[in-house]
């Protein structure tokens, strides 16, 4: 049967060639986040919510954040040049694993409380004056 499936298997394989990081990326934040969840005791289904949530927060925020984190390592005085023997793809993958380390709750609690703070509002929605 896979004889009669060629093109199709060879598209697969071509589409996951081009896009092994960002899709071994998204599995590594899964993991590690719905490991996370289930070592802190949290309920299967939830443990698995997180995990899906934190896999696709880090495959879409990992392209701004790796290249921005490079950019603030070299900067420091005496780091230029450092991180130039280094892939990207190594980058990729530990911000991959700190975001599944963080989680989605982390994360959405830390936006919210940024948003908070920059409108200028309580937690009640009323206006600090």
């Amino acid at each position: 049967m896979p004889n009669n499936h060629r093109d199709i298997i060879a598209a697969l394989a071509a589409w996951y060639s081009a896009n092994s990081s960002w899709i071994n990326g998204g599995i590594i934040a899964f993991i590690v986040a719905m490991g996370r969840a289930m070592f802190y005791g949290g309920k299967f289904k939830a443990s698995l919510i997180d995990g899906l949530l934190t896999g696709l927060v880090a495959v879409t925020s990992t392209p701004i954040l790796s290249p921005v984190l490079i950019r603030t390592i070299e900067l420091i005085p005496g780091m230029s040049g450092v991180l130039t023997e280094t892939s990207e793809l190594k980058i990729e993958l530990f911000v991959f694993a700190f975001i599944g380390v963080v989680g989605a709750r982390a994360l959405r609690e830390f936006a919210l409380a940024r948003l908070r703070k920059l409108s200028g509002s309580t937690q009640e929605g009323q206006n600090n004056e």
